[in-house]
């Protein structure tokens, strides 16, 4: 929020509560996200989703949630696999 204000020159910290717009365990954040996404009606059974975490100071991209689609071998079929991100 302080970044935000000083960037935009407009101070919102009393429209929206800290908790609600911070993410404070991506992990969790990710799997629900991921988890939404597969349950839509509008995602494929055989389409994979995932879960990333980009690093705005290094610029990487960190794998950490992968639910794979139907379509493919037994291992494959593996829901919504937490995966270790490299740090």
């Amino acid at each position: 929020m302080r970044a935000w204000a000083r960037e935009q020159r407009c101070d919102l910290s009393h429209v929206y509560e800290r908790e609600s717009i911070c993410i404070g365990d991506y992990v969790s954040s990710l799997a629900h996200d991921v988890r939404l996404v597969r349950e839509s009606l509008g995602t494929p059974a055989h389409v994979d989703v995932h879960g990333y975490v980009y690093d705005i100071d290094t610029g990487a991209l960190h794998a950490v949630v992968e639910d794979r689609g139907t379509g493919g071998s037994e291992a494959e079929h593996d829901a919504c696999a937490v995966v270790q991100a490299s740090r």
